[in-house]
């Protein structure tokens, strides 16, 4: 289903760039991937920018600040829970690190920001006006998360029991690939990499029609290519990419056609 209301406790609900050029990467993704934006001033010098797509949600983009100096461009993941302060109450009991302990963004929703034990980063979200993205799964918007990790095992025991996601594992040529479960549902995934490669993060891959035919405009506007298009039994065409300020996404033409509707 791409268009929706709600996200049920434990599913991603709303992903958020933070970057160093709002103009350009407005100007970067629209035309990427045809999002229209609606930018909402958050202060005298501060706007928080919805980005959407045939007039549903499909994240945000905000200028990094001065209280984020040094931070790179990066897109930041969230998940719906059912209350914000008792997920962030768990993280250091888990072995994480509460980066931010809840609290209320005005009357749309409870946000906390935490670091995973392998350091990766992921905002958790309780809504009340806001529920999240109302456009997920179809071209254009997002289709996957997944949690690159230096220790997996880690990594997937602590999301595990912070958000008492299942697992299941499967092979791909050699290495294992793990799909986070809420109850039956995928909900992200987790991949194993080697420790002296980036470091641990969370990657947002978005639906496109054709890889390769993205991947080449992406480049004409400025993307580096971090990965070619690679073929997934099962799964699609996928690339990875990084945005012209350096932030890294995904984009994943599905074996199946996601749905537009």
């Amino acid at each position: 289903m791409a268009i929706v209301n709600d996200h049920a406790p434990g599913t991603f609900c709303w992903w958020e760039l933070g970057t160093t050029d709002q103009n350009a990467a407005k100007q970067f993704y629209g035309e990427l991937f045809g999002w229209n934006h609606v930018d909402m001033p958050m202060g005298p010098d501060s706007v928080y920018t919805m980005l959407q797509r045939e007039g549903h949600n499909i994240g945000a983009l905000y200028q990094l600040g001065a209280q984020q100096a040094g931070a790179p461009a990066h897109w930041l993941p969230y998940v719906s829970v059912a209350n914000a302060d008792e997920a962030i109450g768990k993280v250091d009991s888990l072995g994480g690190t509460t980066m931010q302990p809840a609290f209320d963004v005005m009357d749309v929703g409870r946000m906390g920001l935490l670091q995973d034990p392998d350091g990766a980063v992921l905002a958790v979200w309780e809504p009340k006006l806001h529920k999240g993205a109302s456009m997920v799964g179809s071209t254009g918007s997002v289709i996957w998360t997944e949690l690159h990790a230096t220790d997996a095992k880690k990594a997937g025991d602590f999301h595990a029991g912070l958000f008492n996601w299942g697992r299941h594992d499967q092979d791909f040529g050699g290495a294992t690939y793990t799909s986070f479960l809420n109850g039956e549902k995928p909900v992200g995934g987790l991949f194993g990499m080697p420790a002296e490669g980036n470091p641990a993060h969370w990657l947002t891959f978005f639906g496109v029609d054709n890889c390769g035919e993205s991947v080449a405009k992406a480049t004409e506007l400025g993307a580096n290519v971090m990965l070619p298009p690679t073929s997934a039994d099962g799964v699609g065409i996928f690339a990875v990419l990084a945005d012209p300020q350096g932030a890294m996404f995904g984009i994943l033409e599905p074996s199946m056609p996601p749905s537009n509707n």
